[in-house]
């Protein structure tokens, strides 16, 4: 008995590979259930005797009986028993438990034990409450071993087989020990026994598992006594094992369920309930069979096997913290924060309309941390867990606290997982049977962590992309909007947004809105300068360095703002929207040299306001006197500000200069705008004066020769010989 024939069955959590135990040559095989022809893929798992020479240490390989079997996604455990069966030893009985990673039906990885048990550690608890020597005994072939009980012709003589492992949603590992003497004997003429199993649970540290406790005092999983009490049953549990979550009101906690001797009288047998948290006495007894004692129940006392659910379940869950330094990891001394509300939705429910489960998060492990939280699922499902919203509005509990950036760090099993915005974390199908509590959410109070702007700048060319020596643009106001719906579902450019934060671009174009709390952000440009238009939009692969704002539109689209993230991809570029400004120039075609020349400049708006307009006159060298009301002068140039030209405007500048040589003298005007005119070529103008002086002779004459007494006649002849008039001209 035990070292042939097959040990444990178990199907993978996909129920597609089935896994055995061989107890003859102890290899465990596995089989492609989802093959045309599964038999066809009967294969071996590499040899556990090879790889780790398991009980050679005590007595040898050959007392190595493997039999237990536990499949999870990801690794297959072994447990097995060392039988000291050729030595008769007592110090060489022991118990392990060995892993190997599966793949795709196949090993991907070597054999590692994980759980090292010595048997004989155990008498004093196997014999706590009892007269009885219940403690274990080597593997024997004989009937009769062990002792005599009240001499009534049952014998007690337990002999270990590990023939069960499961696993809570601590992770704690339970097995389950059946006494093979119960299978060695029967009813009469074969001598009659008293099994005597056991129940005991490793419990993982968080980076393995620890041996069971040994201690002499009541197991955690009592299974000392039955029913009745009855003076020769203990240490009734019978080897098989099962695993239901939550508690049998849909609560957290679980129960482990056990094949159990005598639940109802000295003649029944049946299964037993645990609570997997506390341990303790059965919560429960199921009668499966009474007055068992014909040969078809093959005896009483052993007559079940295995346990398996007919129901399909998995787990999910795990903890809230308070992420006191927001980092996004759990760090020692950060306690669980209970009484968050977090609803399930099937993942195809996008809107959440209809919550398929709720829960509280409290201290449901009992370690006085708190905020842990568990939910219960159909395998092979998707769905969503998400925080309730509404706990986060104005006058909920937790109104603004905030949810952790996820998946920091590169521990799974400390980060956070849910999406900051949408407080929601998507569950990927689960397994039959599995159990995943590593979906974990920070949440801390404080202010945000995001940033979000940019710069606006001048779109010189217009291409909508950030030239090199293209200037920012300052004095812009910038305007943040926040999404207003508290599930952050309708947050699309359509949808309401509110008024968050206002601010205004520095002298080099730049704005930045800083400790943002996680959402969606809508960028408004309420009003564009005066004098440019919208520069095209998205034109390069390089968001940092486009424009973003649509034509018609005042406003760059939503974008999610996280925490301990900068997004200074928000630009916008603004082309110069100058219309055709034009200068003329006009004065006095001709003066005479002395006089003042007269000029008039006249500065034309075109169609579009016209900004930082300037108005420059370059003076001839010859100009000695200059009178140019409201310009500055340096030098030979004459200076007007404008300031701004609204379109279609006409302004007019007059100036006067006195020349100090002849001859044609020609002042230039010039008018200039800053975004520059989009037509230079009428841009300037000149005027051309001519500056003259008149040209007098005079002759005189008179007769050669006068008597004294005659009168004579002088003449005096006056001659302008220039094309100017000579204006007064005295004579003496």
């Amino acid at each position: 008995m035990g070292r042939t024939s097959l040990g444990d069955l178990e199907i993978d959590p996909d129920e597609r590979y089935l896994y055995v135990v061989n107890l003859n040559n102890k290899l465990v095989y596995r089989v492609d259930t989802w093959a045309a022809n599964p038999q066809s893929t009967l294969a071996a798992l590499p040899s556990i005797v090879s790889a780790q020479a398991p009980c050679s240490t005590r007595g040898g390989v050959a007392n190595y009986r493997p039999f237990g079997l536990a499949v999870t996604r990801d690794y297959l455990y072994l447990g097995g028993v060392c039988s000291a069966e050729t030595t008769q030893n007592r110090a060489h009985l022991g118990a392990r438990v060995d892993r190997i990673r599966i793949s795709n039906g196949s090993a991907a990885g070597p054999w590692e034990q994980v759980i090292g048990m010595h048997l004989p550690d155990f008498d004093a608890q196997r014999t706590y409450g009892t007269t009885r020597n219940l403690v274990w005994q080597p593997w024997s072939n004989n009937d009769r071993c062990g002792f005599n009980y009240a001499a009534s012709g049952f014998y007690i003589c337990p002999q270990p087989m590990l023939t069960d492992i499961v696993f809570d949603e601590q992770n704690t590992m339970i097995l389950g020990f059946r006494d093979r003497f119960a299978d060695v004997t029967g009813n009469d003429p074969i001598a009659r026994s008293i099994p005597a199993g056991d129940i005991v649970r490793a419990v993982w540290n968080g980076s393995g598992w620890s041996n069971p406790t040994s201690v002499a005092s009541a197991e955690f999983f009592n299974d000392y006594r039955t029913m009745f009490v009855e003076s020769d049953k203990a240490e009734v549990a019978s080897g098989a094992l099962a695993y239901v979550p939550g508690d049998q009101n849909g609560g957290y906690g679980g129960q482990v369920l056990t094949t159990w001797l005598d639940p109802y009288n000295g003649t029944s047998f049946g299964v037993a309930w645990f609570n997997a948290r506390s341990g303790g006495s059965p919560t429960a007894l199921q009668v499966l069979y009474a007055g068992g004692t014909e040969l078809r129940y093959f005896g009483k006392a052993a007559g079940l096997g295995d346990l398996e659910l007919l129901c399909n379940w998995s787990a999910v869950g795990d903890r809230v913290w308070n992420d006191a330094n927001a980092n996004g990891i759990q760090d020692a001394g950060e306690g669980g924060v209970s009484g968050v509300r977090l609803q399930l939705f099937a993942a195809s429910d996008t809107n959440f309309t209809t919550p398929l489960a709720t829960v509280t998060t409290g201290d449901l492990d009992g370690d006085g941390q708190g905020g842990e939280y568990r939910f219960y699922v159909q395998p092979w499902k998707s769905y969503v867990v998400r925080l309730d919203p509404a706990q986060f509005q104005a006058g909920g509990k937790f109104h603004n606290w905030i949810v952790s950036a996820r998946d920091r760090g590169g521990d799974d099993g400390r980060d956070s997982d849910a999406d900051q915005i949408l407080r929601t974390i998507a569950i990927a199908p689960q397994s039959n049977e599995q159990q995943t509590v590593t979906y974990d959410i920070g949440l801390y109070a404080g202010q945000g962590t995001g940033q979000i702007g940019d710069r606006v700048w001048q779109d010189t060319d217009g291409d909508g992309l950030q030239d090199a020596g293209e200037p920012g643009i300052g004095g812009v106001t910038v305007q943040l909007w926040a999404c207003s719906d508290p599930a952050r579902l309708r947050c699309g450019s359509g949808d309401p947004f509110g008024s968050y934060r206002t601010v205004t671009t520095d002298s080099s174009g730049q704005y930045l809105f800083p400790t943002l709390p996680p959402n969606y952000y809508r960028i408004v440009f309420p009003s564009l300068p005066p004098g440019y238009t919208l520069a095209p939009a998205n034109r390069g692969v390089d968001d940092a360095l486009d424009s973003d704002v649509a034509a018609g539109t005042n406003f760059i689209p939503p974008r999610p703002v996280y925490s301990q993230t900068v997004d200074r991809s928000n630009d916008l570029g603004l082309v110069p929207a100058v219309g055709d400004i034009t200068v003329v120039l006009d004065g006095d075609p001709q003066v005479l040299l002395g006089q003042a020349a007269t000029y008039t400049a006249r500065v034309s708006g075109g169609t579009a306001p016209a900004q930082n307009v300037t108005l420059s006159v370059t003076l001839p060298a010859a100009a000695q006197t200059v009178n140019a009301p409201g310009a500055s002068r340096s030098g030979n140039t004459l200076t007007w500000s404008l300031g701004t030209l609204p379109a279609g405007a006409n302004q007019s500048y007059s100036f006067t200069i006195v020349y100090g040589a002849l001859g044609q003298q020609r002042p230039v005007a010039s008018v200039a705008s800053n975004p520059a005119d989009t037509n230079p070529t009428n841009n300037s103008d000149d005027a051309t004066t001519l500056v003259v002086s008149p040209n007098i002779a005079i002759t005189q004459s008179a007769p050669a020769s006068a008597a004294p007494g005659e009168t004579f006649t002088y003449r005096l002849t006056i001659t302008n010989r220039s094309t100017q008039p000579g204006g007064t001209v005295p004579a003496s």
